[in-house]
């Protein structure tokens, strides 16, 4: 039996690799290897780090709302005993912190999400010529400063990821005051 020669197995696997990338439609066969490589690693890093960041809203909206519900079930069946004011204050107090915690990771989320953005642009330009021009990097950033008007600019994903757990963290700083008056 033969074996395969080396180089006709990287040349399949080059194939592969060529067709079968990520969500954006490319003419991947143009560019040389290395650089299909860097900009589709870029590429599915930059989604990654988007997909990071609406998972951890996602979970922040999770563990929240069980802190939530426990402080208003606690609050709603025994409002005057002794033990439920230092129970509402605690998990007031767990709000506030998991809530300032989660403000630092969304920024630590963004960062990752700012960096892989301003890297695929920056590929993009590079290996303009021989895509199209309007890949995903830019496409979508000509779309954020052309046709995002209005209020719509402030809804960044970015921002609401940060104002979110922001808005819970005044909501628990406020039942904080609650309990402290219902221990009292």
């Amino acid at each position: 039996m033969e074996k395969p020669k080396r180089r006709n197995l990287l040349q399949k696997r080059n194939v592969i690799k060529k067709y079968s990338y990520g969500r954006y439609p490319r003419k991947l066969d143009e560019l040389s290897s290395s650089k299909t490589t860097i900009y589709q690693t870029i590429t599915d890093h930059w989604q990654h780090a988007e997909d990071i960041r609406w998972t951890l809203l996602n979970n922040y909206f999770v563990g929240s709302s069980i802190l939530l519900l426990a402080w208003t079930a606690l609050f709603t069946s025994h409002p005057r005993s002794f033990i439920v004011g230092p129970l509402l204050l605690g998990l007031s107090l767990l709000g506030v912190f998991i809530s300032s915690l989660w403000v630092c990771i969304q920024f630590r989320a963004n960062g990752f999400v700012e960096t892989y953005i301003e890297q695929g642009v920056k590929w993009e330009k590079t290996i303009q010529n021989e895509i199209n021009p309007d890949g995903p990097f830019i496409a979508s950033d000509i779309y954020r400063k052309e046709k995002i008007r209005g209020l719509a600019r402030v809804g960044k994903s970015g921002f609401v990821c940060v104002i979110v757990p922001f808005g819970f963290w005044i909501l628990y700083v406020f039942l904080i005051g609650v309990s402290i008056k219902l221990h009292s």
